[in-house]
């Protein structure tokens, strides 16, 4: 079975984990009502991740700065806050020298004496910013209410009020200095059960990279899901059986949470040939109410265009992995485009 990773990937994780400075997550464990993740990252001045994402029980109602302050506590990290109930400042040590993206277009100055991190350190514009789901609010964190799986990053800026994060548009009005890719989902496998360790180091080096791609991180979710869920499988010698129904989650079937077919379409290599999950492509187009195996033809069954089709794993010259059909790339799109 041939996996395909890009080299391209495999040599910015490598180069990011010599400057992240990774830490062990953990879970609180509470009998609370919701579960949220929360990180602290510095990679605009090549810091990494001053607190990796790391999940916490809090009571259902709680805002983002109940999180925030819940967790830092917890960890036993000093912090401020600003007159409207933002982050001012944390109190982490930060001792590396600043080594900032290429994207960053002004001077830095220096940091704080005492080794904190916070606003109008280094630049006149800087201070903590934080996204919610890939989402850059525009209330403050004490106005917004998480939910169970929500993901919180506080993200560090040091120039343009947050135009150097690359989410949304930046306070003021400023233009993002680059188009950061959503690593939700990325961040969210980090904590589903039975995760190898490279996985999880791997995976933070990718999301504390601002210029990793979508494509990038939709590849990595892929390939590194297949690494460690899938069966090894041989185009040449397999002989395994279609089963009697098509699963109900798509592609890889890892755990929950870690792959959605509404999300993008997943996609791997077999002997150079790019695959799709069958049943991910009739998500996209709206017709995955009516897909059925049948298993009495042997046959993948659907209604397209009010119109009643049915194709074989070989007539697709797909594949059965583990009871879940793939197929080529371009027959897939000529099926539900045609």
């Amino acid at each position: 079975m041939k996996k395909k990773c890009a080299s391209k990937i495999l040599a910015f994780m490598l180069s990011m984990m010599l400057i992240t400075g990774l830490v062990p997550m953990y879970v609180m464990a509470a009998n609370d009502d919701i579960t949220v993740i929360i990180s602290f990252e510095g990679f605009n001045l090549g810091h990494g991740f001053y607190v990796a994402p790391t999940q916490i029980a809090v009571p259902e109602g709680s805002s983002v700065i109940d999180v925030t302050e819940a967790l830092l506590e917890a960890k036993g990290i000093a912090f401020t806050l600003t007159d409207w109930g933002g982050l001012d400042r944390i109190y982490v040590d930060v001792t590396t020298s600043p080594e900032v993206p290429e994207y960053i277009t002004i001077d830095v100055g220096a940091g704080s004496d005492d080794g904190s991190i916070g606003q109008f350190d280094f630049t006149d514009t800087s201070g903590w910013l934080f996204t919610v789901n890939h989402y850059m609010a525009q209330v403050g964190p004490a106005d917004l209410l998480v939910q169970d799986g929500d993901v919180i990053r506080w993200m560090f800026s040091i120039q343009d009020w947050g135009g150097d994060l690359g989410i949304s548009e930046a306070y003021g009005g400023f233009t993002q200095l680059f188009e950061q890719a959503n690593k939700t989902i990325l961040i969210r496998s980090l904590f589903d059960d039975g995760m190898l360790d490279e996985y999880i180091t791997l995976a933070l080096a990718l999301i504390i990279d601002p210029l990793s791609t979508q494509v990038d991180v939709d590849g990595f979710l892929l390939d590194g899901v297949y690494e460690m869920y899938a069966p090894e499988y041989d185009a040449e010698t397999s002989d395994e059986e279609v089963t009697d129904e098509i699963p109900a989650e798509v592609g890889i079937v890892p755990p929950i949470g870690i792959l959605r077919p509404i999300d993008f379409v997943p996609t791997y290599d077999i002997d150079g040939v790019t695959m799709v999950g069958f049943r991910a492509v009739a998500v996209q187009y709206g017709i995955e109410d009516s897909l059925v195996w049948n298993g009495a033809y042997q046959r993948v069954e659907f209604i397209l265009n009010g119109t009643q089709r049915g194709y074989t794993v070989e007539e697709m010259s797909g594949v059965n992995i583990d009871g879940t059909i793939f197929v080529p790339f371009e027959v897939a799109d000529n099926i539900f485009s045609s």
